[in-house]
């Protein structure tokens, strides 16, 4: 909130120099750097979070082997892949009939933890979230995502292709 202020201040210097002004091209400088200040300290106090509050749970997402016949060297599903420019590709079921069943795939690129277990029975994806701090350096409005694969052993293919 520190910077926001000495923003605050210099917004104000900007439009008290312009008031006491006869010149009018200071005029114009002045609520030019006036805007300048306001929407830049803005932008920095809305962009800039360093600290934030504890990961939250926010979804989980049953996930379904990428292709029936795709099998690792373990001889196991393959459920999740990831690629030379390290994004992450998983499919899931979005709808299901008695006689047909729509699947979607998607990509994730981002911050992504792999938690291979043994014991996992229904491989899944969940999503956390954790917002940002209010500090005195800014107004903490930035959310992290964070997805964590947590799929039995062996079932995600490292291969760069």
């Amino acid at each position: 909130m520190l910077i926001i202020l000495i923003f605050i201040i210099m917004v104000a210097i900007c439009i008290i120099e312009a008031l006491r002004s006869t010149d009018d091209a200071y005029i114009g400088f002045y609520i030019f750097c006036g805007v300048f200040f306001f929407i830049f300290g803005v932008l920095y106090a809305i962009a800039i979070t360093d600290e934030y509050e504890e990961w939250e749970f926010d979804s989980k997402k049953e996930i379904v082997a990428l292709s029936n016949n795709t099998e690792t060297e373990e001889g196991g599903l393959l459920y999740v892949s990831v690629s030379a420019k390290n994004e992450y590709t998983y499919r899931y079921e979005i709808n299901s009939t008695d006689t047909i069943t729509y699947y979607k795939t998607n990509t994730i690129l981002g911050n992504v933890i792999e938690m291979e277990d043994i014991n996992c029975k229904v491989p899944e994806l969940i999503v956390e979230k954790r917002k940002g701090k209010v500090t005195m350096w800014s107004l903490g409005l930035n959310t992290d995502i964070r997805y964590i694969f947590h799929v039995p052993y062996g079932t995600i293919s490292h291969k760069i292709q």
